[in-house]
Formats: structure tokens, C-alpha cells, sequence
């Protein structure tokens, strides 16, 4: 069943992606943009086309191709026999905050885009593979689909170049190429953090404050569909318009004019919605809350929901600080805490340690997400305890 829902996903993604860009000749340009291939920019109309339906055949062959190579090439399983119980699946999650990190309050001292010598943090593992979860023996056919769909959202299916941006999220990426641009950092901290929570049996759902065009969400919907975790939901909270005026003298001072972005206003829940449809995953467990985070994100709306992982991207203070005070009493205990512009907004930084020192959590362990030397850190996490 999965096998069908990869072949199916990868098919629509690809064709919608290319009929979306064959009306955009910009578009359509970078997403096949090819070093070797000269006078692009000269092609007419017809010849768009022709590279259209060629280029469609293309991805039915090399879907197909990457299907057997899974299945031929990748890493033997032990066979799983009736009655047979594989080890339990488990993923290493860090927990001893490195000296170098060691502050007198704990807090990550992070400037802006910069943690010295935070490549010490061990690169997270990915995929539940070849193990028993809860009672149930998985193979490898799970964690491939999560693979396929990790690339997707980046646009990065097909594509074997890796653009700057799609490292860490340093610049935001071309139109039409990706419904997430937080860089691939970032993005497997998600997935790391959330198959944490599928292996130790954390109770609870998922949410994110600020999804732009929905990719991570997409991500965790698969993901907990991959592993079968029927009884999670994904709660994906945004204006879907934007940033609010600065109110707090924080985001006065240094973010003043973030409601003028103009690549977080040209947005819609219609479109964050279609890019689920793309991949086959409408009404799986999807709760929209659309609006301000005062007016979503509260207690009348949330009821008693309880959360395993929720991730506050809202860039300025009272966008993370409001959200923290409300969720972080319905974090499950062994739950996470994701904030993405801790290294890279003051508002976001200032809000994460208020809220820590007014609760008394300022012995908090606050890790920065796995980079490796010379790359800028985007984005930190911790786990409630």
C-alpha cells in the first residue's frame, strides 16, 4: 500500500509541478534548469511544451527506476518471520548538554546566524528501519516513503545539485521549487525529533506556528501515516498572511518593519492546502487554524489536546511567547520544543528566555539543530523533562 502511495505522490508532485511551470516560463526554467542545456531562454512555446511531455515521461521512468533500485539495492533485511520480534526501534537523542555550551543560566549564547563550535553536536540518525515498533515489526519500505516525501518539499526529488539555501535555509528559495524553506537542517531535525516521539511512545500530536507553505507539516503527516500513527493529529496554525505589526518594545527596536515581507503575505490557506492534496494527504488528521495566534492558539480552541512536538516559527516575541504559554502546559513530559529563529531573530531569542526564566525552566537544556563546521546555525530545540 505504501509502495502505491509512493508511486502515485511522486507522479502528481512531478506532473503538477511542471504544469504549474509551463505557464510560468521562470518557473519552469529553474525547475529544469540543466548546466549542460544552452539557449534556454530562447525556447518557444512550442518547444516548452515539447520539453514538457518530454520531461513527464522522464519522471514516470525515473520514479519506477528508483522503486527497483530500493528494492534491489538497498540494505538486506533479516527476514521477518511469523513470531519473530526485531529489536526495538529507538532513536539516540542527546542528553548531555556539551561543556563548551555551559552557561550560568544555560542559555544557548547564540549571535544571530552563529553558535561556536555547535558542529560538536552529534548528526541526528534518520528513519526507523529494520525494528519492531510497539509490537509491530517494520522494514525499510516505511522510512523510504518518509525519504521520498523529505525531498519533495524541497523540490529536491529530482534535482542532485544542493543550492545553498537548501543546506540551511540561509536565503529563501525560488518561486515554485519548494513548499519549505527551512533548508535541510532543519528539516531533519523535524524528522529526528518526530520519530523520537513515534519510538518512545510519547503521547500526543504535532503542531507548528508558522508554516508557510506547509512543507514540514506535509512531512509529519506522511510520516506519522508511514509509521501508522492514526491517533496523532497535525495542527497547522498561520495567518496565512503574514507577520502582525510589531507591538512589544523587542520587536519595535529590531523588527519593526516584518509585517512588510513580502514572500509570508503572498500566501493563502488555499494554497498551503493544495500542496497537501498534491501529495495525497487531505483530511489525514490535518487541523486548521487559520488566523492570528491570540485567536487560535488558546485554550477555547484547544481544548485538552495534548502535544508530543510543537515548532514556533513566528519570528517576532509576542509571535513565539504567546504560543509557548499556551502549548507548553499541554506538552506531553519527554515532548519537544522547536524554535526556528532563535539564532536568527532577536524578538524570537528574547521571547524563548522570558518565557524560560518566568517559569523557573531556566536550567533548560537548549540545543542548537546538527550543522557541520562553517556552516551557520538556524534554529534550536529542546526536550521537556
Amino acid at each position: 500500500m505504501i509502495r502505491f502511495s509512493i508511486i502515485t505522490f511522486a507522479l502528481v508532485h512531478a506532473e503538477t509541478q511542471t504544469r504549474n511551470t509551463r505557464t510560468n516560463t521562470k518557473a519552469y526554467k529553474q525547475f529544469v534548469y540543466n548546466p549542460q542545456i544552452e539557449g534556454f531562454s530562447t525556447i518557444s512555446s512550442a518547444g516548452v511544451r515539447a520539453r514538457y511531455l518530454s520531461f513527464t515521461g522522464l519522471v514516470i521512468l525515473f520514479v519506477f527506476v528508483l522503486l527497483n533500485f530500493i528494492t534491489e539495492h538497498r540494505a538486506p533485511e533479516t527476514p521477518i518471520n511469523e513470531g519473530e520480534t526485531l529489536p526495538v526501534c529507538a532513536h539516540n537523542v542527546l542528553d548531555e548538554f556539551p561543556f563548551t555550551y555551559r552557561q550560568e543560566s544555560q542559555f544557548l549564547a547564540c549571535t544571530p546566524g552563529e553558535c561556536p563550535l555547535a558542529f560538536l553536536i552529534p548528526k541526528p540518525s534518520i528513519g526507523l528501519r529494520n525494528c519492531n515498533l510497539h509490537g509491530k515489526n517494520i522494514g525499510h519500505i516505511e522510512a523510504d516513503y518518509v525519504d521520498i516525501v523529505s525531498k519533495a518539499v524541497m523540490g529536491s526529488l529530482l534535482r542532485h545539485d544542493q543550492p545553498k539555501w537548501e543546506l540551511d535555509g540561509s536565503s529563501w528559495p525560488p518561486h515554485g521549487l519548494a513548499i519549505t524553506m527551512v533548508g535541510k537542517r532543519r528539516r531533519d531535525n523535524l524528522r529526528h525529533l518526530l520519530e523520537s516521539i513515534v519510538a518512545d511512545g510519547i503521547e500526543g500530536d504535532f503542531l507548528e506556528a508558522g508554516v508557510w507553505k506547509g512543507g514540514l507539516c506535509v512531512l509529519a503527516t506522511a510520516l506519522f501515516h508511514a509509521y501508522e500513527q492514526t491517533d496523532r493529529c497535525v495542527w497547522i496554525a498561520d495567518s496565512f498572511r503574514g507577520i502582525p505589526k510589531a507591538t512589544h518594545p523587542v520587536d519595535i527596536e529590531h523588527h519593526s518593519n516584518a509585517y512588510k515581507l513580502d514572500i509570508l503575505t503572498r500566501n493563502s490557506v488555499t494554497e498551503v492546502q493544495a500542496s497537501f492534496t498534491k501529495f495525497g494527504l487531505q483530511g489525514a488528521n490535518i487541523r486548521w487554524l487559520e488566523g492570528w495566534f491570540n485567536e487560535t492558539i488558546n485554550d477555547r480552541v484547544l481544548g485538552d489536546t495534548r502535544f508530543a512536538a510543537i515548532r514556533l516559527d513566528g519570528d517576532i516575541y509576542e509571535y513565539v511567547k504567546q504560543p509557548l504559554e499556551v502549548l507548553y502546559p499541554r506538552l506531553s513530559k519527554g515532548g519537544y520544543v522547536i524554535i526556528d529563529d532563535y539564532t536568527d531573530w532577536v524578538g524570537s531569542k528574547r521571547a524563548v528566555q522570558d518565557f524560560l526564566l518566568e517559569h523557573n525552566l531556566e536550567s533548560t537544556l537548549i540545543w542548537p539543530v546538527y550543522h557541520e563546521k562553517g556552516e551557520k546555525v538556524r534554529g534550536v530545540w529542546w526536550r521537556k523533562n
